[in-house]
Order: structure tokens, then C-alpha cells, then sequence
């Protein structure tokens, strides 16, 4: 989440606003599949 908050303060750039915003979804969804993983 702490991207998702530099690209939030970024309001200059809104391309950068929705990079930053798709990487932290990416590593989001990454951290959930592992812990998914773990419990199958």
C-alpha cells in the first residue's frame, strides 16, 4: 500500500498514477496466490 500512496501524492503525472496503481494490485495479487498456494 505504500506505493499505492506515492501514487496518490503524485497527481502531476497521471500515468504514473496508474503504473504505481498497478503494481501494487500486481503485488497484491501475487502475496494472495502464495497464500492461496500455501492452504491447497
Amino acid at each position: 500500500m505504500i506505493t499505492l500512496g506515492l501514487a496518490i501524492l503524485d497527481r502531476n503525472n497521471k500515468n504514473k498514477d496508474i503504473y504505481f496503481y498497478g503494481l501494487t494490485i500486481a503485488a497484491d495479487c501475487y502475496i494472495i496466490e502464495k497464500i492461496i498456494s500455501i492452504f491447497k
